[in-house]
């Protein structure tokens, strides 16, 4: 908890809302990949065993609704509708992927540029006693460490947190065993990042970066 207040700490209000509006594009992304998910199930049921349309009710009552003249028809257009179902999940997601990184590598540079201006704040006492190359490590290779080695990696696993809840809560609708094995899995690997973000955190000393 120490870790994401800290990180959070070294946001601005702009920031803050930036990341609020990214959970919630965070969300959709990790509906529709459930949704894209979930609608393989039926396309593969059928197509290993067509007499599933007379025994599961709810492919019946699409195979009826819309009044398919064949299996093979239906199988065609459930095809087509799981890609495109899949292809607006793979969209969502890269779209929330690529504004991911947008917003590290911008608070990125703006935390490079708040350091700058907190360096260029100071006397010329200040600077006379320090060390220049020192001061220009610390707003370029500092910063860079703290957006490719936390910031990023932690707004990967906010969205794979997101993602694991939401297929264990869909999960839980149809295997509660399943959906215990799956969470365990995930979190081993959740557990994999957070301790090496944590290494890097530690190691980055953050608060002597900006108070030196």
């Amino acid at each position: 908890m120490n870790l994401i207040s800290e990180i959070i700490s070294l946001l601005n209000k702009r920031q803050l809302k930036s990341l609020v509006s990214l959970q919630f594009l965070i969300i959709v992304m990790s509906f529709t990949e459930l949704v894209g998910i979930a609608s393989i199930l039926p396309f593969m049921t059928i197509a290993t065993d067509p007499s599933a349309i007379e025994t599961n009710e709810y492919i019946k009552y699409f195979y009826e609704y819309f009044n398919f003249s064949s299996i093979s028809i239906f199988l065609i257009c459930l095809g087509l509708f799981v890609l495109v179902l899949l292809g607006i999940s793979t969209t969502i997601s890269i779209i929330t992927i690529w504004k991911l990184s947008i917003f590290a590598n911008q608070t990125g540079t703006e935390l490079a540029d708040t350091l700058y201006s907190y360096y260029l704040g100071k006397n010329w006492m200040y600077h006379s006693s320090s060390n220049s190359s020192y001061l220009t490590k610390q707003i370029t290779q500092e910063v860079a460490r703290i957006t490719g080695g936390i910031l990023q990696p932690f707004l990967t696993v906010n969205a794979k947190i997101v993602f694991v809840l939401v297929i264990v809560i869909g999960l839980l609708f149809f295997n509660p065993f399943i959906s215990i094995i799956v969470s365990f899995k995930h979190y081993i690997k959740l557990f994999q990042i957070n301790i090496s973000i944590f290494l890097m955190w530690n190691q980055l000393n953050l608060s002597n970066s900006f108070n030196p």
